[in-house]
């Protein structure tokens, strides 16, 4: 590639210094979260020692290839330190011990009109443990159940039951919610009832905030009331606010099958035709004297709205940052290095909330933009028509193109999938989705003016049902998707290893980066084939699985598996929370599904859960125990028994099992503290407690 002047166009990684800053803070950020704690004189004597020996090496000829980059080590050196001081969020009291506590609401994440659940992210207050209050921080996710309270924003509430800490995840390998939300600073979560909360005043608000969710609100209510159908309304809801909870999943699944799911969330895209409209709207300002600070301020200003409107999501997050930075860069007419303001956006927001690496839709946005601003421009070039329509169809190829390189080992590793037709459902999704986009802004602006309404409306309606019609038909086509696309963590190394070295080719045109590109996805393609052909013929292993209340017992081969509910009389199904668990824990294609009712020992009418079963599972003979076991009279002599499973016995239940029954291996579900209390009172079983764990090998 050459400039106008004929000089060709070198791309230089010292262009983008921030970058190796980001590179070594997010590695140490990481190291310091895979080696645990860490003593802080370790950290700082490190620190130390790099400063010191980065002075002495300053001092001398700086000018030296071999100084200078003995100086950039150093540097990195330097930074990874730096990100070894950003441990993990862990809870500052053990609040578990509580019997009640007053919480404050700051975010629903789960209302929908249609259910009568709600889910939210709250705030602790304080605590009720033993026969005091104490004053409490920290986030606790609540689940009310009832159409009695719907809470907004600041709304205080008093809860008479315990807190409990999130649950891990059942399966290694599955999503772990409770790392999830550890990430978030939430580590508590109740399941409410209305009658189990009472409401508090005076509320507590920042009156910021709350203005912000009044707003949101306000804007919510307009589009619902100038749009002709409720679905049209989720859409642009979705659109332009960020809210998903009303989408309509079909549609939902759909947009992933297509490779569209980035246009229902609000990302770089959404914030960029923002940023494109505020620059239009406020340009008379710059005619004007002094109106270049003034047009900056409010065009950032109004970005940061939008983006406290929208709940400042991770992806909002970053365009804004990335966008306001770009801004202000002009303000200051400083040289644009858009890559260079993607990374100080980065740094700025890792500072504020160092979790935001582990965030996979802010890793997604990163990449994205990352991608177009790397290949957008070199695979552009390979297309040069003179049409302004061809220009314009090139120029969405190349976009399309350009952020699918850079995101698509992050969806492999994730999801598991990729969406064969997402160039072709892109090229028409995205102009509709941008048109909505400044519909929607119109609508809301000129719903007071009928004519207009009554327009806007009608072509919000039809160019919805336009995209919906046709993302669902992409999704419909024969392989749309394809699925189990399942690859290990270190087979990402060579896979970006062929898009770094692929940028390089794309802007130097040099064959040897093209050659290491090539090396590259050859290494990926063998460690994907490797791993392929281990999953393919892993020994058979058993596993011990509880979720709730219920009991179930695994067993993988190859990639194939066997989901056994144990003392039910219904399937699971493939759609279950345990089969995709299984499948996501463990990378089977296939899974056979059977349930052992066994029969019942002693049961209660009233309630299932007090039934008492005994079956047989392969060659072990198990015994569910409800809460309700009765005898009359004690047996001679015990009957020989593999596993109890003390579902939900209480002592007295226990022991009358154990008069009955001899069992090699109690499995348990209780406090660590119940638990030393039954070793203590029969120490001559072995005893396996699933409380916190909920999962094992079968021996």
């Amino acid at each position: 590639m050459k400039n106008k002047s004929g000089a060709a166009l070198v791309y230089h990684w010292q262009s983008f210094p921030l970058l190796s800053v980001l590179l070594s803070l997010v590695a140490g950020k990481l190291f310091r979260d895979q080696m645990g704690t860490i003593p802080d004189w370790g950290i700082f004597g490190i620190l130390g020692t790099i400063l010191l020996s980065g002075i002495f090496f300053l001092l001398r000829n700086v000018h030296s290839v071999r100084t200078r980059n003995i100086r950039t080590f150093h540097l990195c050196a330097l930074w990874f330190c730096v990100g070894l001081l950003f441990p993990g969020p862990e809870p500052k009291s053990d609040y578990a011990k509580a019997s009640a506590f007053i919480f404050k609401t700051e975010e629903s994440i789960g209302e929908n009109a249609k259910s009568d659940r709600m889910r939210m992210v709250a705030s602790l207050e304080a605590v009720r443990i033993g026969e005091k209050w104490q004053d409490a921080r920290g986030g606790i996710l609540i689940t009310i159940k009832g159409n009695g309270h719907r809470p907004v924003y600041g709304a205080r509430f008093l809860a008479g039951v315990p807190l409990r800490e999130t649950e891990p995840a059942a399966i290694p390998g599955q999503f772990d919610a409770k790392n999830y939300y550890r990430r978030k600073g939430i580590f508590y979560q109740v399941y409410l009832s209305d009658y189990q909360i009472q409401r508090l005043y005076p509320n507590r608000t920042n009156p910021f905030l709350e203005w912000a969710c009044s707003l949101r609100q306000f804007l919510v209510n307009k589009i619902e009331t100038s749009v002709y159908e409720a679905k049209d309304a989720d859409v642009l809801i979705a659109l332009l606010l960020g809210i998903r909870r009303k989408i309509d999943p079909e549609l939902k699944a759909a947009h992933s099958a297509a490779g569209t799911s980035h246009i229902l969330a609000v990302s770089g895209m959404h914030v960029g035709l923002i940023f494109g409209f505020l620059r239009l709207l406020f340009s008379w300002l710059l005619r004007i004297k002094g109106g270049k600070t003034a047009f900056s301020v409010c065009v950032i200003s109004l970005l940061w709205l939008y983006a406290l409107i929208t709940g400042l999501s991770p992806s909002v997050n970053r365009a804004v940052m990335v966008f306001s930075v770009l801004q202000l860069g002009d303000l200051i007419q400083k040289p644009k290095f858009p890559l260079n303001s993607l990374f100080l956006a980065t740094l700025i927001l890792f500072f504020l909330d160092p979790e935001i690496v582990y965030d996979v839709g802010y890793q997604l946005s990163f990449a994205a933009v990352y991608g177009i601003l790397s290949f957008q421009k070199p695979i552009s070039g390979f297309w040069n028509p003179r049409e302004r329509w061809k220009r314009k169809i090139r120029d969405d190829i190349s976009l399309t193109l350009a952020a699918t390189l850079a995101t698509c080992p992050i969806i492999l590793f994730y999801f598991h999938q990729f969406p064969v037709y997402f160039l072709a459902a892109n090229l028409l999704a995205v102009p509709l989705s941008n048109f909505l986009i400044y519909m929607g802004i119109g609508l809301i602006s000129l719903s007071w003016i009928p004519v207009v309404k009554t327009l806007a409306g009608l072509l919000v309606h039809g160019t919805i049902l336009l995209l919906n019609g046709f993302i669902l038909d992409i999704s419909r086509l024969p392989f749309s998707v394809i699925e189990n696309l399942f690859i290990p963590l270190w087979a990402l190394i060579p896979l970006f290893g062929f898009l770094i070295f692929f940028q390089l080719f794309l802007h130097r045109f040099q064959h040897k980066w093209l050659v290491f590109s090539l090396f590259g996805l050859l290494l990926y393609s063998g460690s994907v084939f490797g791993y392929q052909t281990w999953l393919r013929n892993r020994k058979e292993k058993s596993y011990v699985i509880r979720t709730g209340e219920e009991w179930m017992l695994a067993s993988v081969s190859g990639q194939r598996a066997k989901l056994i509910l144990l003392g039910s009389d219904t399937l699971k199904t493939p759609n279950s929370f345990e089969a995709k668990a299984l499948r996501e824990g463990f990378h089977v294609q296939q899974i056979a599904f059977e349930k052992i009712a066994g029969f019942r020992v002693s049961a209660s009418a009233k309630d299932s859960s007090k039934q008492s079963r005994l079956l047989t599972a392969g060659e072990k003979t198990i015994l569910i125990l409800g809460n309700y076991l009765k005898i009359r009279n004690i047996p001679k002599q015990q009957v020989d028994i593999d596993v109890l499973i003390a579902r939900n016995a209480g002592f007295k239940t226990l022991e009358n099992a154990l008069l009955l029954f001899r069992p090699k291996e109690i499995w348990g579900n209780y406090s660590e503290k119940t638990m030393q209390e039954l070793r203590i009172k029969f120490p001559q079983y072995q005893w396996i407690n699933f409380k916190s764990k909920r999962f094992t090998t079968l021996e």
